[in-house]
């Protein structure tokens, strides 16, 4: 498993301008692809080849976190689920005793 980041990256993106239609002024949007292709709201400027630094982070104990953070909201979906049946349970239960 790759650990480590590389010290640089260097990637094309591509300039577009887009006008939002609730304004009458446009924006500058910097993206990883052509987006004037799927849409008329977007203009390209042009393209530009950029280096950038990437910081350097502990990779292992990130992928740790975000596997964490997605058990616990797996856990807490199944627990609401579960009292939704507990009630639905104890309501036909009430039902049928009545």
């Amino acid at each position: 498993m790759q650990t480590k980041l590389p010290l640089m990256a260097t990637r094309t993106i591509f300039i577009m301008a887009y006008k939002e239609e609730w304004n009458d002024e446009y924006s500058i949007l910097f993206s990883g692809s052509d987006l004037s292709s799927i849409g008329s709201e977007y203009t390209l400027v042009g393209t530009k080849e950029v280096t950038l630094d990437i910081p350097q982070i502990d990779l292992e104990n990130g992928e740790v976190a975000e596997l964490s953070k997605t058990k616990s909201k797996i856990l807490s979906d199944a627990n609401l689920k579960v009292k939704g049946i507990e009630e639905k349970m104890k309501s036909l239960i009430y039902t049928e005793n009545k």
